[in-house]
């Protein structure tokens, strides 16, 4: 997921096909103050060329900042600015999804995918690993699967 203030992968004067396509993107503004650099799924990488070819070609509008997802101004769009989008497409779907939601989600997800808590940590930018842990959803059916384990 590309947070609230994450930049597009910046496009090289190659186009992808004949040389380099971006695989991560800068995490300027996280809570912690300290920028760092992600990685992106292919998939993402995809989307975000795609959406740099639209503003080029002026399908799109570019914002000065150069942020993928920015407010109105175009500068740095806040988490609480998020909050209108979502709701739209909560309606939308019937369900509510949060940015809380989302987070939470991938967390279980990376760590249900065998990941260990260290890598996720610093993919999220957790301080420490508690702060990790506190994210992590645990099933009900994992628990179980834990207790059947102990029993043999």
């Amino acid at each position: 997921m590309v947070a609230a203030g994450a930049k597009a992968p910046r496009r090289r004067k190659k186009a992808p096909a004949e040389g380099r396509t971006p695989t991560r993107g800068e995490l300027k503004h996280a809570k912690t103050g300290t920028p760092r650099t992600i990685p992106l799924h292919p998939r993402l990488v995809a989307v975000l060329c795609e959406f740099q070819t639209a503003q080029a070609e002026g399908r799109v509008p570019k914002p000065r900042s150069g942020l993928v997802f920015h407010a109105e101004t175009g500068e740095v769009r806040l988490e609480q600015s998020l909050a209108k989008p979502f709701n739209v497409l909560t309606d939308a779907i019937g369900q509510k999804v949060t940015p809380q939601v989302l987070r939470r989600t991938m967390n279980t997800n990376l760590l249900r995918a065998g990941v260990d808590p260290s890598t996720i940590q610093s993919i999220r930018g957790h301080t420490s690993l508690a702060m990790t842990a506190r994210y992590a959803g645990v099933s009900v059916a994992r628990k179980t699967e834990a207790l059947a384990a102990l029993l043999g």
